[in-house]
């Protein structure tokens, strides 16, 4: 496990979880997602360390050495293949493994070290999303509101 506590970006601690939840709870009051609290212990000493500090930890689950892995975002499901697109815009056939929330694992079809599009270069329209702003359906047809003069009050 990785620690970085956020006084001290740049030192990373190693740690251990020592406590977990045994019931999950709103992220946020608002959210849907669902979270479970750990308590976690910093496996060496250092008189910057103070209680109640705030951190940023990530558990590693699992480390795999010679790992090829791109972000979700580059994986494209097209009739029935997994593809990635090159940066010469060719498509590739790919095999994929474990993914987590950021990025999937590349069995097969990469080596590793290629640079391959974030977007799908074949479709018509590129851009990122509001890129170009259309007017909302349900104001198509319908005029502006009238402007109302300023109401001015009376003095006493």
């Amino acid at each position: 496990m990785r620690v970085v506590l956020d006084a001290f970006p740049n030192k990373v601690y190693d740690g251990r979880v020592t406590k977990k939840g045994t019931l999950a709870r709103r992220k946020d009051y608002n959210s849907k997602i669902n979270v479970f609290d750990i308590e976690v212990s910093i496996l060496e000493q250092d008189d910057n360390l103070k209680p109640g500090m705030s951190a940023s930890v990530e558990i590693i689950v699992d480390e795999i050495p010679e790992l090829v892995y791109v972000p979700l975002e580059a994986v494209f499901e097209k009739e029935g293949k997994t593809v990635v697109y090159m940066s010469d815009r060719d498509e590739r056939e790919v095999t994929v493994g474990r993914r987590n929330d950021m990025s999937i694992e590349i069995v097969e079809g990469l080596e590793g070290g290629e640079e391959i599009c974030l977007v799908d270069p074949t479709l018509d329209e590129q851009g990122l999303p509001g890129d170009k702003a259309v007017e909302p359906e349900l104001n198509k047809g319908k005029s502006p509101p009238a402007q109302r003069p300023p109401r001015g009050g009376r003095r006493r």
